[in-house]
């Protein structure tokens, strides 16, 4: 738009003018429709799982679920220190066979398995299965589909 329109701009303008005006629309966004349903929200937290500014709904859940959605966030948190470097050595890993680099190449590779053990211990080995299933499918424990409260009440 900056280029059709010949606005002269600095460049990183080019930027920080697109973000603002997300964020203007974002915010404008959240204040010009309606709330969604309180059941909404805490079907939501139940299925996803969030944490931060999420606990006044998820205080609705029973306790027991409260603490596994804690001790899930711990773990998180704790896998995303091998998680970012895990990406970023799985693309150099690439990258150094492309360039037959196999001295760097040995290092990445024991830096990958050492990355992806931990992975596994702090966030892979705790995800189960019937759990992942039953939430994608949103059934209830008996197997049956769980009724989702929509997103928009009906008029």
């Amino acid at each position: 738009l900056i280029r059709v329109l010949k606005i002269d701009l600095p460049e990183y303008m080019g930027f920080v003018a697109p973000s603002a005006i997300s964020l203007v629309g974002c915010i404008a966004g959240t204040y010009l429709t309606k709330p969604t349903p309180r059941d909404v929200l805490v079907n939501f937290v139940k299925v996803t799982r969030p944490f931060g500014f999420w606990s006044d709904i998820a205080s609705e859940l029973p306790q027991a679920e409260q603490e596994a959605i804690r001790r899930e966030t711990r773990r998180d948190l704790v896998a995303v220190v091998f998680a970012v470097p895990w990406q970023l050595v799985l693309f150099l890993l690439g990258m150094v066979v492309v360039l037959r680099q196999w001295n760097s190449f040995a290092g990445l590779l024991i830096g990958f398995i050492g990355l992806s053990a931990g992975l596994y211990w702090y966030w892979f080995r705790h995800l189960s299965a019937t759990e992942v299933l039953r939430s994608s499918a949103n059934l209830g424990q008996d197997g049956q589909r769980e009724s989702r409260p929509e997103a928009v009440p009906e008029s």
